[in-house]
């Protein structure tokens, strides 16, 4: 039976019921100020849909109404703000349906996905799933004190689950996020372009990426790109040769020196950073001292360890030959003074020096000579032992690490000798492993080389960031100048790119399409609601349908 047909059987027989009328009766103010209904509607968003229930509870706790009552009340109440100030009750709500993604009931996704290391999309799909469901669940209005409403409510969160949970997946899957290498870099400080952010992050991520990529070759905008790029490049270098000198200064004295190199390029601050720690490991180098005791001590020890370790190991001839590539070095560099044997400053680094490059060069042959070197390693460790001994708190260890790693940063400004030092990704990663000592480089292999992951998520986002030698900008400028047209279309590209590709535009940029995609994403709880709310509806109609039935048969009968 349809509506009119309804409609035309109540007015013939009296069935009509004027339902303002039984509304007012029942529920006298259904007048609601825009600051209450604004509040219950943040409420019910709040909540994931539980607000009238949660309000019913409480206000029949002092009134002589019962639950059932208020909760109808409150839903008339619901439904008529609804109707006279739509906006704020959807925006209200919406609102609220916001908040719970960072409180207890948002974190019941977020503990799944940190217990099961879940990729973005899967967490997406779980968070919005399960509030979701919740949301669901809430928005059903089933009476939870009957069997059939606790159906609706199940079959409300079941909605709910399955629409979070694809639109969750399919917003995470399909609009840009900044990646999660591009991030630690933005953390660092380290300016990326849009195209770099989102790279490889969906298929919106793969357009913006993409689009940027064929703007770098149009005349004028492309230059600007590049510029932005580099940038970015620039400050990944410093931040690198910062991180190299980081165990041989303090905080404060990386911190002058990061201002000091900000305007210099890559050989100008390889040069700043390695001078400042040069003079201080001299400055330390001034002070340490190995007394007569302390040699003696280590030459005892080197016996020890030639006779009692490797005597079994090595033949006299080769325990000979050992003794004697210590003790030549070490005859040059000691000195009489008050007729005593003293060894001190640069003449003690040296020695260390000397036994480190004997192991190096013995082990690399393997074999016997293997066995040398690790003798060799040994009595490095004994000399540090004893330079410690009577060189107490010294910052010898963490300078030697800053001049270590400070001696990839140099194999990486080497190689970027044409650009003034400015290195890219892949020569910083080169350079990692051609300075890995390790045998058939097997610290780079594992991944546990110094500076490699710092270098890795770089290239992650900047790798293809070259520095320009000027050969093609020339070309190019040249035939600009012979084609007016193309002049004009570089000059609005240039100006275009000059205002998209400043560096605060490309935040704001990023900021915004970043922030949109994590702004729907908030908005899949309340979405999810929504199919909910077309369930009860369509469950409505059917009760609704059945009683107009029920009715007109009934008046049928009456006749």
């Amino acid at each position: 039976m349809t509506e009119e047909e309804y409609a035309a059987l109540s007015s013939e027989y009296g069935l009509e019921d004027d339902k303002d009328e039984i509304q007012n009766e029942s529920y006298p103010d259904l007048n609601v100020s825009k600051v209450g209904g604004t509040a219950r509607a943040v409420g019910q968003g709040l909540s994931l849909g539980f607000g009238d229930e949660l309000e019913a509870f409480v206000t029949s706790s002092f009134t002589d109404k019962t639950y059932d009552e208020e909760v109808d009340m409150i839903r008339n109440k619901l439904s008529s703000f609804r109707e006279t100030n739509p906006v704020l009750a959807y925006g209200g709500e919406i609102v609220g349906s916001i908040a719970p993604a960072f409180t207890p009931v948002g974190a019941l996704g977020k503990v799944g996905q940190a217990v099961s290391k879940m990729g973005a999309v899967k967490k997406s799909a779980t968070i919005g799933g399960s509030q979701g469901a919740i949301y669901g669940a809430g928005a059903s209005e089933g009476d939870v004190l009957t069997a059939e409403g606790l159906k609706k409510r199940a079959m409300g969160a079941g909605v709910g689950l399955g629409l979070g949970a694809g639109l969750g997946a399919g917003i995470s899957a399909i609009l840009p996020k900044t990646s999660v290498a591009a991030q630690e870099l933005i953390d660092l400080d380290i300016p990326v372009t849009i195209g770099q952010a989102f790279k490889g992050q969906g298929p919106g991520g793969k357009l913006i990426a993409g689009a940027e990529e064929t703007l770098t070759s149009l005349p004028g905008a492309g230059a600007s790109i590049s510029e932005a790029r580099l940038l970015g490049l620039a400050k990944f270098n410093k931040l690198a040769i910062l991180e190299a000198a980081e165990p041989a200064l303090t905080v404060a004295e990386l911190k002058v020196l990061k201002n000091q190199i900000k305007n210099l390029n890559g050989q100008e601050a390889f040069k700043e950073v390695s001078a400042k720690v040069g003079d201080k490991y001299n400055k330390l180098l001034d002070d340490f001292v190995l007394p007569d005791e302390g040699i003696t001590n280590l030459l005892t020890k080197f016996e020890d360890i030639l006779g009692r370790e490797y005597a079994g190991i090595l033949d006299p001839k080769a325990l000979k030959a050992t003794n004697a590539l210590f003790q030549k070095p070490l005859n040059k560099l000691i000195r009489i003074q008050d007729d005593a044997f003293i060894l001190e400053g640069k003449n003690l680094k040296l020695f260390e020096g000397e036994l480190k490059d004997i192991a190096k060069s013995y082990k690399l042959k393997g074999g016997l000579d293997g066995e040398i070197g690790k003798v060799f390693d040994e009595m490095t460790r004994v000399l540090k032992s004893e330079v410690d001994k009577f060189n107490p708190g010294n910052q010898l260890n963490e300078i030697n690490k800053g001049w270590a790693k400070l001696a990839t940063i140099k194999l990486a400004v080497n190689k970027a000798s044409r650009n003034k030092g400015i290195f890219t990704t892949e020569q910083l990663l080169d350079a990692i492993k051609q300075a890995d000592p390790t045998k058939g480089k097997t610290n780079t292999a594992k991944g546990q080389s110094f500076l490699q992951q710092f270098a890795e998520k770089g290239n992650d986002v900047l790798a293809k960031v070259t520095p320009d030698s000027g050969t093609a900008s020339r070309i190019v400028g040249g035939e600009m100048i012979r084609d007016k047209a193309r002049m004009a279309q570089a000059f609005i590209g240039s100006l275009l790119g000059e205002i998209v590709y400043n560096p605060y535009s490309q935040i704001g940029l990023r900021k915004a399409i970043s922030g949109t995609s994590k702004g729907l994403e908030k908005l899949v709880p309340y979405a999810a609601k929504q199919g909910t709310g077309l369930l009860d509806d369509y469950q409505k109609n059917k009760v609704v349908e059945k009683e107009s039935e029920e009715a007109y048969i009934k008046s049928l009968l009456e006749r």
